[in-house]
């Protein structure tokens, strides 16, 4: 049976490949057609039945390890759930998708209780939908290897802080304190805690062993000017904002400049405070910053902070792989953005930090396709989603990676733009305006005749520099509501 069904192959950008996945199917057809397609983004090897494909899950089993199996069922020698139980004791934390033509419910139950297979897949299966398919079981792959790891970790530091309260002196009586802290951060990695709590407590953990210092934690998002996360604790407010102002180039040459323009605080004592800056670092690279406002000795500590800060880069991609997936789950099915929950949920979270920390800014642009209503009433509603999709697909190709995306409405796209100021959501606005002057949708009349409609939206900018953050979005509407009337008195037409 075929794999797939009728469905157009959009090219993609290369992208590094990171994954390798065995394709086990007794038909040639089947495995060249997958192996095509998945070629482009992963290492692909297949087999032609299920003995040949345990031979090669044994041959990877230390190197270059196989991290997803998809399977026929029907096949000769071993049927795939029998294959792909076997593999279980050789690669316990594999992937295992059944991709079968037959619906058999006993089948379908043994590929759950005896394969651990993460989805059962019946051909023919759109290749859009396999690719999905495919990448959130990868990136919930990557996720439990995130957990595995961390919980590795928590487990030797464990295994190892007895031996060290015996062998060191007081100077580790803290770092006792400090690893139980972090200790404690395991109960609560799994809750379903906002990062931001997340880290304030852990921040505050640390608080308690140094109780006279001072510290200020960021994680960055997709770019170093904008913050995803970050928290406080024993910083004044003026302390705060410069931090906050002046992150991008704390790790940077510029940082012993920026630091020393902050006045040198002194308490009663006269005792002079010393600032540091540490990086946050994962695999990936600088994922954020630590500043710490000295006052006690902290000199011995440099192991202690090295060990939070490794614990807090853990934490924060094990909580962005977390998102991922949440981002994947919440999009909308018409246009592929984002849907109108997923966007509140992080509007609120930008509102909470603007509020909570005058540096933080965001700016919200709210857009409403002109003209839809005309072209439901005159070509049907199919003709009215082709004009959605279209409209989405400029604001996508336009928007910023660390921009979030959403279909707010019937018609109504919002895009939410952290770290971001009137004047760069203005310059995304003129860039979406450019666009959609070369983008039509063409429509059928009931006679045969065609006609090509232009993709054109009202748009309305606000930034939570102008107004209160919780307000920003009402302000976005008002100011689109109108730029839409402006555009009905010079193209009545369109109504």
């Amino acid at each position: 049976m075929s794999v797939f069904g009728k469905q157009k192959w959009q090219s993609a950008l290369k992208k590094e490949k990171k994954h390798r996945i065995l394709i086990v199917d007794d038909e040639p057809d089947n495995r060249e057609v997958l192996r095509t397609m998945l070629s482009r983004d992963y290492h692909v090897i297949c087999a032609d039945d299920g003995l040949t494909g345990l031979e090669l899950v044994r041959a990877h089993a230390t190197n270059e390890k196989i991290h997803m199996i998809i399977s026929d069922q029907r096949m000769p020698g071993l049927d795939g759930v029998d294959f792909l139980e076997q593999t279980i004791s050789i690669c316990p934390d594999t992937i295992r998708l059944i991709l079968t033509g037959y619906s058999d419910l006993e089948v379908v139950i043994d590929s759950i209780n005896r394969a651990h297979v993460y989805q059962f897949l019946l051909k023919p299966v759109q290749m859009n939908n396999l690719k999905r398919t495919i990448e959130l079981a990868l990136d919930s792959y990557e996720l439990d290897l995130t957990n595995k790891r961390l919980l590795a970790n928590y487990q030797v530091l464990n295994e190892n802080l007895e031996h060290k309260v015996v062998e060191r002196t007081a100077g580790l009586q803290r770092a006792n304190q400090v690893l139980r802290a972090l200790f404690g951060t395991a109960a609560i990695l799994h809750d379903h805690m906002e990062l931001d709590d997340l880290l304030g407590t852990v921040l505050g953990n640390l608080k308690a062993v140094f109780p006279s210092n001072g510290f200020a934690l960021f994680l960055r998002g997709e770019r170093a000017h904008i913050i995803d996360y970050l928290a406080f604790r024993g910083l004044s407010i003026v302390e705060q904002n410069h931090l906050i102002l002046n992150q991008e180039h704390l790790l940077s040459e510029k940082s012993a400049e920026i630091l020393a323009s902050i006045p040198m605080a002194r308490d009663g004592d006269n005792i002079a405070y010393r600032w540091e800056v540490l990086p946050v670092q994962h695999s990936t690279g600088d994922i954020g910053l630590l500043v710490i406002k000295h006052v006690e000795d902290t000199d011995g500590s440099h192991e202690l902070f090295a060990t939070f800060l490794s614990m807090v880069g853990a934490i924060f991609i094990n909580k962005k792989l977390t998102r991922k997936l949440e981002k994947r789950a919440n999009s909308d099915g018409l246009t592929c953005t984002y849907n109108r929950p997923f966007f509140e949920s992080e509007l609120m979270r930008l509102i909470k930090h603007a509020q909570s920390y005058g540096g933080q800014v965001f700016s919200i642009l709210f857009i409403d396709i002109n003209g839809l209503k005309k072209v439901n009433d005159l070509f049907g509603h199919k003709a009215g989603d082709g004009l959605i999709v279209a409209a989405a697909e400029i604001v996508k190709k336009i928007s910023r990676s660390s921009d979030v995306v959403a279909r707010y409405g019937g018609d109504e796209i919002v895009i939410l733009c952290p770290g971001t100021l009137n004047d760069r959501a203005n310059r995304l606005k003129q860039r979406i305006k450019e666009q959609e002057k070369d983008v039509f949708v063409e429509c059928r009349h009931e006679d045969g005749r065609t006609e090509r409609i232009p993709v054109q939206m009202s748009i309305g900018i606000a930034c939570s520099e102008e107004c209160p953050p919780g307000e920003v979005l009402e302000l976005a509407d008002q100011r689109m509501y109108e730029d839409k009337q402006e555009y009905y008195r010079d193209h009545a037409r369109h109504r």
